[in-house]
């Protein structure tokens, strides 16, 4: 396996520590079932929601992608250098509430406040390409004024089912951040821990003291994007099923989901930072949501 300019390999990066090598559709294919059922049935203590697979081509990719729908639900993180795939399994449903209650939240936010309701769209969990490494997300957002296909989300939503908000969520905020050429410019993580029943959310986005850098030419593992800006997290709050939430509330700041020439029509007075709020009241209600649909 190729390594990218004396850079660490891919999987050491990410933190994967379960890993095959690539050897055929098929093969994939039951690998992946197999390590799926291992966390159906609660057997992956020690382990995380990801596995890699080395030696996986560009072309391997492509037939990986035809045979999705075979697959248990999964999310992409590849290297192009280095042939490593990482594979997010979704895990169950509190994965898929974390993200949808978020996004619902943000999507009424954005319309209340607009009065449109297409002022930003879905697109889901489209991948993007970076100059060595592209990657889907759980969800994300872009501004209608973003009418190509390759358009990167100005918002970018993941999620993790573990006992902490782990250096996985801390990497894929960074390359959202730092490989997007400036269009992605918020991150919101969220991190649900069943057993203790507590949910983590964090934003990040572009540090505001450095908001630019020189790109270096030396684009390796070690420097996946000839990164321009430098992604910091900005806020970090923590709920517990059953208690009142009485902490800050989750700024998506609206200046950072539009293109500055590009903001919509607003009813009232123009668009102030904080704008799509989700107060203490709402998120406790998000919380109330999130619990009740895992009992």
């Amino acid at each position: 396996m190729a390594l990218g300019d004396g850079g660490e390999n891919f999987l050491t990066e990410y933190g994967v520590a379960r890993s095959y090598t690539f050897k055929s559709l098929h093969t994939f294919k039951e690998d992946c079932k197999a390590f799926y059922a291992e966390m159906e049935e609660g057997k992956m203590e020690g382990e995380t929601q990801y596995v890699g697979f080395t030696g996986v081509s560009m072309s391997d990719l492509d037939g990986i992608d035809d045979i999705r729908n075979h697959l248990p639900k999964m999310r992409f993180f590849y290297d192009m250098n280095q042939e490593i795939l990482i594979v997010k399994f979704m895990v169950g449903t509190a994965h898929e509430l974390s993200v949808g209650l978020l996004g619902i939240e943000l999507d009424r936010l954005v319309a209340s406040r607009t009065g449109m309701r297409r002022a930003i769209i879905s697109i889901g969990s489209a991948r993007f390409k970076g100059l060595i490494r592209q990657k889907e997300s759980d969800f994300c957002y872009k501004p209608t004024s973003r009418t190509l296909e390759d358009d990167w989300p100005s918002v970018v939503f993941e999620v993790g089912v573990f006992d902490t908000l782990r250096v996985q969520l801390h990497k894929d905020a960074r390359f959202w951040l730092e490989c997007s050429g400036g269009q992605t410019r918020v991150v919101i993580l969220a991190s649900v821990n069943k057993e203790a029943r507590s949910w983590t959310i964090e934003r990040w986005q572009h540090d505001p003291v450095a908001p630019q850098v020189q790109p270096t030419q030396n684009v390796g593992a070690r420097n996946p994007c000839a990164r321009t800006h430098v992604a910091i997290r900005i806020q970090s709050l923590s709920m517990q099923e059953g208690q009142t939430y009485t902490g800050a509330s989750l700024i998506i700041p609206a200046v950072l989901i539009f293109d500055p020439n590009d903001l919509p029509p607003i009813q009232g007075a123009p668009l102030r930072p904080n704008d799509f709020e989700m107060t203490a009241q709402m998120l406790n209600l998000l919380n109330e949501d999130l619990w009740s649909g895992l009992m």
